[in-house]
């Protein structure tokens, strides 16, 4: 498990959320110099990302946190 340490502030505030289906051998869009961080949740099935060259496999009720700018 990797824990996620920062200095603040500022504080995480709440930006966006949504519901989205990710196609089969779908890809998620580039994060590069957007500053903000992505948590992504598993309702059903497993999603598969891959960030720094780190495979993650993210199943059902898992979730992932994706730092800023990665």
């Amino acid at each position: 498990m990797t824990i996620l340490n920062f200095t603040v502030p500022p504080l995480p505030v709440y930006i966006h959320s949504g519901l989205t289906r990710a196609p089969v051998n779908g890809g998620h869009p580039n994060r590069k110099n957007i500053g903000i961080f992505d948590l992504l949740v598993v309702v059903k099935g497993q999603l598969d990302v891959t960030e720094n060259g780190h495979p993650y496999e993210i199943r059902q009720g898992m979730f992932l946190i994706l730092r800023p700018d990665t």
